[in-house]
């Protein structure tokens, strides 16, 4: 217990002092997926956390909306941002968004649906607010990876569900009893239902070695010259043309 306890920290910690590169490669990749960069007046980022991602996805757009359940997220989120101009900061719950409907052209989810109870309502959301022809970005873990990436316990999807809660306790991570890790088949199948006209692109998110703890990271470069990140991601991106 003690080792996974260890390893949680240090997965934290690595994530945690590396956001930038993160934001950076979540923002190439989207760049990579998208036919056009989104021309926005209006960016909201759902579930803002620090305000990197705010920051790398908003650069050169006009208002920045910055929303996030936690205050002292959005405390440090403002302080993160105080250089940008045009950045509004909102605490509220993704799964009702005190915002008309159809105000922003462009909206990101990064990380943050996992940590959503009701996924389909935050999506109707998100969706809600978002204009015709502007785009959702989501990124969330893969369900089916090696090992959870919150807490780095292996093979976590295998564990049943009545006996995650109390397995994720005895292993010292209480918190990951509240993550529910979706496939993107049933992120695709819930949108789908709400507007089937949405286009949803997926692809895979393989972080660069940077946001991979030192003592995993032989096997990272070797499991990535195998290939198997194509076929087993870290997690997935998803773009959405409404």
């Amino acid at each position: 217990m003690k080792l996974l306890s260890g390893l949680t920290n240090t997965i934290h910690s690595t994530h945690t002092s590396n956001l930038a590169i993160r934001a950076n490669y979540l923002y190439d990749l989207y760049l990579s997926e998208s036919e056009e960069q989104m021309e926005s007046h209006d960016y909201l980022d759902i579930g803002c956390g620090y305000g990197v991602n705010s920051e790398v996805f908003g650069e050169g757009l006009e208002n920045i909306y910055c929303s996030d359940l936690d205050k002292v997220n959005l405390v440090k989120c403002k302080e993160y941002m105080n250089r940008t101009e045009n950045v509004f900061y909102i605490a509220t719950d993704a799964q009702s968004l005190p915002f008309k409907k159809e105000h922003f052209d462009f909206v990101t989810a990064i990380s943050l649906i996992e940590h959503v109870p009701d996924q389909e309502q935050m999506l109707k959301e998100a969706l809600r607010v978002l204009r015709y022809n502007g785009q959702l970005v989501m990124q969330f873990p893969n369900k089916y990876f090696f090992m959870e990436l919150h807490s780095g316990i292996p093979f976590y999807w295998l564990i049943p569900d009545f006996a995650k809660s109390w397995v994720s306790k005895k292993l010292g991570y209480s918190g990951l009893s509240e993550i529910i890790i979706p496939t993107h088949g049933q992120i695709e199948k819930i949108i789908k239902k709400i507007n089937p006209l949405i286009d949803v692109k997926v692809t895979g998110v393989v972080y660069p070695v940077e946001l991979v703890p030192p003592r995993f990271r032989i096997f990272y470069y070797i499991l990535r010259k195998m290939g198997v990140f194509r076929i087993v991601p870290f997690g997935w991106l998803l773009v959405c043309d409404k």
